[in-house]
């Protein structure tokens, strides 16, 4: 069940990130990583390091407890306050 919500929560993000760089429909995680790095390298960085940490729960989900998946879920919303600042410099 964690892990389930761990692995939505992520493609989420992915998908706002997407959306919020104004990249197609279909464009995987590579492109936006790309995209943001362009725009904001310490911010690309700091969303590779979110998810690299997502990605080490997800192979190992016999490794991720309530706690775990609160703080996982906490990093990734920290992510969205990145989005955020790309939407207000987009407009």
């Amino acid at each position: 069940k964690a892990h389930f919500a761990l692995k939505a929560c992520r493609r989420g993000l992915i998908e706002e990130f997407r959306l919020a760089m104004f990249l197609p429909a279909g464009a995987g995680e590579s492109a936006v990583t790309t995209r943001l790095e362009r725009m904001a390298p310490d911010d690309a960085a700091e969303l590779r390091g979110v998810l690299s940490q997502v990605d080490q729960y997800i192979a190992n989900p016999k490794e991720l407890n309530e706690r775990t998946l609160q703080q996982l879920q906490e990093r990734l919303e920290s992510c969205r306050t990145i989005m955020n600042q790309l939407r207000h410099r987009a407009m």
